[in-house]
């Protein structure tokens, strides 16, 4: 699901969140709607064809 979004400046950026059933497994956000696009198109294939996802960047004490 890509969503359009903008900041308080007026830039607009698109955040990208891909999700597992009602889980939210991936996100991030691009500044060109393609680069958007493609990495939408990759997480999902990912997911699809049931390969691990890249790891999140950062991690909580809930993960570990």
């Amino acid at each position: 699901m890509i969503e359009t979004r903008t900041t308080k400046a007026g830039q607009t950026y698109y955040l990208v969140r891909v999700k597992s059933g009602r889980k939210l497994v991936a996100s991030k956000s691009f500044d060109i709607k393609r680069d958007a696009e493609a990495w939408e198109r990759n997480q999902k294939h990912l997911l699809e064809t049931g390969r691990p996802l890249p790891p999140k960047r950062s991690f909580t004490l809930k993960d570990w």
